[in-house]
């Protein structure tokens, strides 16, 4: 399956415009109507002119058509758009004559001034000259939607760590070399506008150049498709020509889980609504990177709280969420107002009324309550720009000086996020805001339809067919945001802990079950239907949703209670806090189920060279210790950060030779380590130093020492009465090479307990696997039981790493060879 193609890419752009072109209608002279494509004979080659000339400007108009065609003043198009009245002006001011705008002059392919029909073609049309752009659309056109693509996914123009730059981007995706340099060097010059080029299509550009060759003689979208191979309507939903296996595991998955429910109660339900993530149609390895980049996020907000505890001096647990968002943004804007031009005061006076975060576009209008939809800005200038984006506050002009003085302090900030930047930045949010306001609350993804179409299924084995008249609807896809919003305006969405204050974990989930069980179809539509702009009939208290959302959010961000969500829905029973203490009281009672994880793939080895270095405690022992050179500054997400490291774990920092060396991550510690002004010793900037990484399962290569990658599972084998426990890496299953070392506390692995035909192998475990651990009583402790789910072995003292049922942030360890009596695997009876 071929990726979606960007949608400044050449091919998408003019399979736009060749769509557009062939459903035109024209009224010749004798009042005739036909097809444009006939009566310029497309299939013989009527559009060839169209075709060569596209890209040289950056949009279309009718007029450019009449020209293109050499059609006479006569023939009418009948597909132009209604001629908008505008009030003329005299000299005092006043309101003159109604003027009328010439439809002609509008866009044939888009509705908007600013999505024009060959945009990123025209920009690289004027950045790679006449000729070149002649060949590249002749014979390359590939390398044109490839640099499209990369310049629209990738951010960084060069690589930096693990994220690749456009232009290197470009080479791995095979775009020619002149057009690399001739790309590069505009970038470099600042007279490639990259940021124009934005957004994705559900074509991929393969796809796309298939179609051209098939809609450039005249053929509609679905002719084309079936002339190119494609199926434009494909609804075979058969798992066996689903070609993607994350979507077959999803499907599945489903079904199965449906299945069982029926299996339990003996019927069908009445009906079935399904939430889909937002990452449920990622591969496995994509959502573990989002799993991690979490992990980090939770990270540096820890840390970030900790840093503005100290500016505040209070405690770290009395640090708010909104308080902390504000420190956030604060550094994300380098200390600066994105509004005002203004410095922000320092971290100790945030809190202060003075200060206020605002919603880049408006809440109100486009439903975005995410980080990167807000800034912290000066009060007065927030209510200034009132409920406006900033483009409509400074006047609706991209050539007025205040609107490039706003760019070009906007770009003065590195930090930003891009996502921000464009939201910043957006010049047409008002001609999209109710195609934006659809996007946040539906979900028309192919995964959902494939869901939907399958649980439907069950009912036409019962008799019923979905399609037919008077069916009652049983399938509801139901998008994330919209849960979101229910759990918030039901007062549920910080439901972390139970009656008595402790957490529940993962058990929180099941909220977002209630919710998509509780919440009625009208609610749903009540929801969902933000671009309609008539009343609702049929109701007695009829209202506009639109009017009256704007209404209660608009207040809200005046009363700075933004964050939360209107009441607009009643609980399902009882009042707010009566009913959430029931489903706290529901939630108390429940277990998480989790699937254990036997894949047996992944890296053979990390990317990072150690150095081993042998040391030896007070009795002579010797032991294997590695050390990993290590950057004072990584780039995360693009920005740099100071890398978390103890001065303790620097190698040799204690010894008196080194004096020097502690004495300067000492005092940039003390500064708060930033990464704009590192540790010096004299004039030299000390940039890396070697980080003690404790004992690894590691091995010697060419060209050093590596790291074994992924742990697939732990053997557990007993002798006696003792356990031994063996870890299984990628790399033994990869060379068929079973380990037959049992870790030994304090020792290196190659000093471990050697497995020999007198130990008895007994079960092995896996990510997930449920382990129960009894410890012998003490005259301090009596029996004691670990139970949970196998997370991993900690290699230097042979200590099981798990979580508890129902909390994967609770840990629970337990070592089999101190006070062990019982060690044993739970296994699940299907």
């Amino acid at each position: 399956m071929k990726k979606r193609s960007a949608q400044r890419c050449y091919s998408f752009e003019l399979s736009r415009a060749l769509q557009k072109l062939n459903t035109l209608t024209i009224q010749l002279t004798d009042g005739n109507k036909i097809r444009l494509s006939e009566h310029v004979n497309a299939p013989e080659g009527g559009y060839d002119s169209f075709i060569q000339n596209f890209g040289l400007r950056k949009d279309i108009t009718w007029k450019n058509l009449r020209e293109i065609f050499n059609l006479e003043e006569s023939i009418r198009f009948l597909d132009l758009p209604t001629a908008e009245a505008k009030k003329g002006k005299g000299a005092t001011g006043a309101s003159t004559e109604t003027k009328w705008s010439d439809p002609e002059k509008s866009s044939f392919a888009t509705r908007s001034n600013k999505n024009t029909a060959a945009l990123g073609s025209h920009i690289l049309f004027k950045t790679v000259g006449q000729d070149m752009w002649d060949n590249l659309t002749k014979n390359d056109v590939a390398s044109l939607d490839e640099a499209a693509f990369c310049l629209t996914f990738f951010e960084a123009l060069e690589t930096q760590g693990n994220q690749t730059g456009v232009f290197d981007a470009m080479k791995q995706r095979g775009v020619a070399e002149i057009l690399i340099e001739k790309l590069k060097h505009a970038a470099y010059e600042g007279t490639l506008p990259i940021n124009e080029f934005t957004g994705a299509v559900s074509l991929s550009s393969k796809a796309c150049r298939a179609l051209n060759t098939h809609l450039a003689r005249g053929l509609v979208y679905t002719e084309a498709c079936e002339k190119a191979g494609y199926q434009s309507q494909d609804q075979n939903f058969s798992l066996e020509n689903i070609v993607n296996p994350v979507v077959q595991s999803v499907v599945r998955e489903v079904i199965k889980q449906v299945v069982h429910l029926i299996d339990q109660t003996g019927a069908l339900p009445g009906s079935i609504c399904v939430e889909m993530a937002r990452d449920m149609g990622k591969s496995i390895d994509e959502r573990n990177e989002i799993s991690k980049a979490l992990d980090e996020r939770t990270k540096r907000k820890n840390a970030n709280r900790e840093t503005f505890s100290s500016h505040l001096g209070k405690e770290t647990s009395k640090i708010k969420e909104d308080e902390l968002e504000r420190y956030e943004l604060w550094l994300e804007q380098s200390g600066w107002c994105p509004y005002s031009g203004k410095k922000l005061p320092p971290p100790d006076q945030l809190l202060g009324s003075a200060l206020e975060v605002d919603h880049i576009l408006p809440r109100s209008r486009s439903h975005d309550n995410s980080y990167d939809n807000k800034v912290l800005v000066y009060k007065d200038t927030n209510r200034d720009k009132s409920n406006h984006t900033p483009y409509e506050w400074l006047g609706r002009d991209v050539i007025s000086e205040k609107w490039r003085a706003f760019v070009g302090h906007i770009h003065t900030l590195p930090s930003l996020r891009k996502r921000k930047r464009l939201r910043l930045l957006n010049t047409d949010f008002a001609e999209k805001e109710a195609d934006f306001l659809a996007r946040n609350l539906q979900d028309t993804r192919y995964i959902c339809r494939l869901v939907r179409a399958y649980l439907e299924d069950l009912y036409r084995v019962a008799g019923e067919e979905p399609m037919a008249k008077g069916y009652t609807r049983r399938v509801f896809v139901q998008p994330g945001g919209l849960t979101a919003l229910v759990r918030r305006s039901w007062g549920l969405e910080e439901l972390k802990k139970d009656l008595e204050g402790k957490r529940l974990g993962d058990r929180h989930h099941a909220v977002d079950a209630l919710i998509c069980a509780c919440l009625s179809e009208g609610q749903r539509q009540w929801i969902t239907r933000w671009e309609q702009t008539k009343n609702y009939t049929g109701n007695k208290n009829a209202f506009d949703a639109v009017s009256e959302l704007t209404r209660v959010y608009t207040l809200m961000e005046q009363e700075g209670t933004s964050r939360k969500t209107p009441r607009g829905m009643t609980t399902p029973w009882g009042e707010g806090n009566e009913f959430r203490s029931s489903v706290i009281s529901a939630l108390e009672k429940m277990t998480v189920s989790r699937r254990e994880s036997r894949r047996g793939r992944g890296s053979l080895h990390n990317d990072t060279f150690y150095r081993e270095v042998v040391e030896k405690d007070s009795e002579g022992n010797e032991s294997k210790i590695y050390f990993k050179r290590t950057s004072l500054v990584q780039l995360v997400n693009g920005k740099a950060q100071a890398s978390e490291f103890s001065l303790d774990a620097v190698k040799d920092i204690h010894t008196p030779r080194n004096h020097w060396l502690k004495s300067a991550l000492q005092e940039w510690n003390d500064r708060g380590r930033p990464v704009a002004d590192l540790p010096k010793c004299g004039k030299t900037t000390i940039l890396k130093v070697w980080i003690n990484q404790g004992s690894k399962s590691a091995r010697e290569t060419p060209h050093g020492m590596v790291v074994s990658g992924d742990q697939v599972r732990l053997d557990v084998f007993r002798k006696g009465i003792k356990y031994y426990l063996v870890p299984v890496y990628t790399y033994h299953i990869q060379h068929d090479l079973p380990p037959m070392r049992a870790i030994t506390a304090a020792k290196s692995e190659d000093q471990w307990d050697v497995v020999d035909a007198s130990f008895e192998f007994c079960f092995s475990l896996w990510p997930n696997s449920i382990f129960e651990i009894h410890k012998k009583a003490t005259k301090r402790k009596a029996d004691d039981v670990v139970l949970g789910y196998y997370a991993g072995i900690d290699r230097s003292g042979g200590k099981i790493e798990g979580y508890s049922f129902n909390d994967k942030e609770t840990k629970v360890f337990a070592s089999p060879k101190q006070g062990c009596s019982f060690l044993k695997k739970w296994q699940w009876i299907d």
